[in-house]
């Protein structure tokens, strides 16, 4: 049963996932729905204001309505606070300008660095990883790789490593496209913008899940049903083909960097 007393203004985020990586990331854009004012309370993004005003006959109020719009993508790992990552439009712009001139060249046209060697897909070309570095915590690299299934098919990819060495994704040639996709084509303030709008459909508390000890504490319950929980969302499972199969990776072995 709904709790009726549950209003769109009692929401702090909202949070869209937009594709699987793997099944432990995920890539996300969220829209911050409260903030803390200076002195520890909570704000509403959204408020109105009622002002004495001379500007039509008849009246003397004048309302407005005023927002305060926070959004960003966010690479998101479940298990590991540290594999995350926030992506607002400044850094959208610069890393995909870099994506667009530095990588999408390794695999098309006349710099693709890929051939096959008898019967197997290899990196014979030169290469330099590329880096995106908001700051000493947060970064992505990437690097160009070849993905080899169980089947002995093999497909282009990318490793894409976030913040520290020992957390990255595979992505075949596919599914970065359509991560190059989300930062290419989405208008993040329409974006945005849909997802106040949502926030303001009821009924409230729908498919509620009450996570016990706070957001990020662990798990929780859905339908009384015990539940799996990170610090960004509630667990999730993919069904891309890059967790189904065994990929090799010693790849990097015979790829020439340039350096």
């Amino acid at each position: 049963m709904n709790d009726s007393s549950v209003n769109y203004i009692d929401f702090d985020r909202i949070a869209d996932t937009l594709m699987f990586f793997d099944n432990i990331h995920t890539l996300d854009f969220c829209t911050r729905l409260s903030t803390k004012d200076k002195n520890g309370y909570r704000r509403f993004y959204e408020f109105e204001m009622q002002y004495q005003s001379n500007q039509y006959l008849g009246t003397d109020i004048g309302r407005s309505i005023k927002r305060s719009m926070s959004f960003y993508y966010l690479i998101n790992n479940k298990n590991m606070f540290t594999g995350s990552m926030i992506l607002k439009v400044n850094d959208v712009y610069i890393l995909h300008i870099l994506l667009k001139d530095k990588v999408l060249s390794w695999f098309f046209g006349k710099d693709r660095i890929f051939s096959e060697n008898d019967k197997r897909l290899v990196i014979n070309g030169t290469y330099q990883p590329v880096e995106y570095i908001k700051d000493l915590q947060n970064w992505l690299r990437f690097e160009p790789i070849v993905i080899e299934y169980e089947d002995g098919t093999y497909k282009e990819g990318i490793r894409m490593t976030i913040n520290i060495n020992e957390d990255f994704v595979d992505m075949n040639i596919d599914k970065f496209l359509e991560f190059f996709g989300y930062l290419n084509y989405q208008n993040m303030y329409l974006q945005s913008e849909a997802q106040c709008n949502y926030a303001k459909i009821s009924p409230y508390t729908a498919n509620n899940i009450v996570v016990s000890g706070g957001l990020g504490s662990g798990g929780g319950t859905y339908n009384g049903e015990r539940i799996a929980e990170n610090k960004y969302g509630i667990n999730q499972q993919s069904d891309n083909k890059e967790t189904k199969n065994k990929k090799s990776n010693d790849f990097l072995n015979n790829a020439k960097k340039k350096g």
